[in-house]
């Protein structure tokens, strides 16, 4: 009687907690529905992000659990729109979430290291930035952080000068970084340096704000060539002239 009993008992058991056709109906339903809502607002995010309405893509980001998602590309793009709100916790907080899925990816350990710097978080910094040159020992990004690091800690001239400097030996600079050094010439007082970091700047790019500013940088120590004059007078009158249209919009919306 007693073996009936527990074989009674436990085909109870086994049919209470079977799942029913209908259980597995509405659990998918409900998957679907979530599914369905995650990516209307994500497009919708998206588009915002498109228009620069950053505060109100991050609006639409504090509705979602990104702990469900696994996506780790939508995540990054995530902690960037927190980024660039000036909310940084929130910002490393999505990141992590993405490091705990990929781990291996030099570009979520390479923004991780980056944020930390902007939090003034040092120590884990360093950690992130020695995890970065372990994946990807070949990448010159390495540079970009240590210089990143080096200006937060408000280490010398000099030694930020010497991380350009190699860095600018494994590849060409970018306008903003060849800029960067020529202004660090400038601070230094290496004047022959800095000018003729600021023509290689113009001589590589010709056109763009770090032009323009290194232009104004040259003009400091020496006159400009008159390709350089002519140059920076054309692109100074844009720069007005776009100006002047933008506030005349705002002042006017239907002119």
């Amino acid at each position: 009687v007693e073996k009936i009993l527990f074989f009674l008992k436990q085909s109870f058991l086994v049919q209470k907690n079977r799942n029913t056709p209908l259980d597995y109906y509405y659990r998918y339903e409900v998957a679907t529905l979530d599914k369905y809502e995650y990516k209307v607002r994500t497009d919708e995010m998206k588009q915002l992000i498109k228009e620069a309405k950053f505060a109100e893509a991050m609006e639409i980001a504090d509705s979602i659990d990104w702990r469900r998602v696994k996506n780790t590309k939508m995540l990054c793009v995530v902690s960037d729109i927190y980024k660039i709100n000036h909310k940084f916790e929130e910002s490393k907080e999505i990141l992590l979430l993405a490091y705990e899925k990929n781990q291996t990816s030099r570009l979520i350990v390479y923004s991780l290291c980056e944020l930390c710097i902007k939090m003034d978080e040092v120590v884990e910094a360093n950690e992130y930035l020695k995890e970065f040159i372990r994946l990807a020992p070949k990448d010159n990004g390495r540079y970009i952080l240590r210089y990143k690091m080096l200006e937060a800690q408000d280490v010398s001239l000099e030694e930020r000068i010497s991380v350009l400097e190699e860095y600018k030996k494994r590849e060409p600079l970018s306008e903003k970084w060849a800029y960067e050094l020529a202004y660090l010439y400038h601070r230094v007082g290496l004047v022959t340096r800095c000018i003729e970091e600021c023509d290689q700047l113009f001589l590589w790019f010709r056109e763009g704000k770090y032009v323009l500013k290194a232009l104004e940088l040259k003009q400091i120590h020496t006159p400009l060539t008159a390709e350089q004059q002519s140059v920076y007078d054309q692109q100074f009158y844009n720069i007005l002239s776009q100006f002047f249209v933008r506030t005349l919009q705002q002042i006017l919306p239907n002119w």
